[in-house]
């Protein structure tokens, strides 16, 4: 191999490399929620999705990490959101600003999680923007 194709080929791996990353990112956004809502605004779309866990996901141990992304047709309306609602189970559990949030201490089995944006009155938007998964926790063998 020619002096200096080593730096060449290695530079070439690394843009593959990150190709792939952000083709496995974009698979993740476009599949890591199966049931989601939107509503369109003078300015645009204003979209939820649950990007982690994602649907069907099969996760160990009692702490799950969420990650929402949030997409705003028009921050300047009057209704423009706010506030991210987390609804685990059935039952609110808190209502953020932030995108990303820890579950703790979930019982092992099927959960259903729930996400809804809500305007700066924190009312539901009319209509309503929802995102939803299922996912799974289980035990460890060293909880047992």
């Amino acid at each position: 191999m020619p002096a200096g194709s080593e730096g060449r080929s290695l530079s070439g791996v690394r843009q593959h490399v990150r190709l792939g990353l952000s083709l496995i990112g974009i698979v993740v956004a476009v599949t890591g929620c199966t049931t989601s809502t939107t509503t369109p605004s003078a300015g645009g779309v204003t979209r939820i999705a649950i990007l982690h866990p994602a649907d069907g996901d099969q996760i160990y141990g009692k702490e799950v990490s969420v990650l929402v992304h949030v997409s705003v047709g028009d921050p300047t309306s009057s209704d423009a959101v706010a506030r991210v609602v987390y609804i685990l189970d059935g039952h609110r559990i808190a209502t953020s600003a932030s995108p990303d949030r820890e579950l703790r201490h979930l019982h092992y089995g099927e959960h259903v999680l729930r996400v809804e944006l809500v305007g700066r009155d924190l009312r539901p938007l009319d209509p309503p923007v929802t995102a939803r998964v299922t996912f799974e926790t289980a035990s460890l063998a060293s909880d047992e």
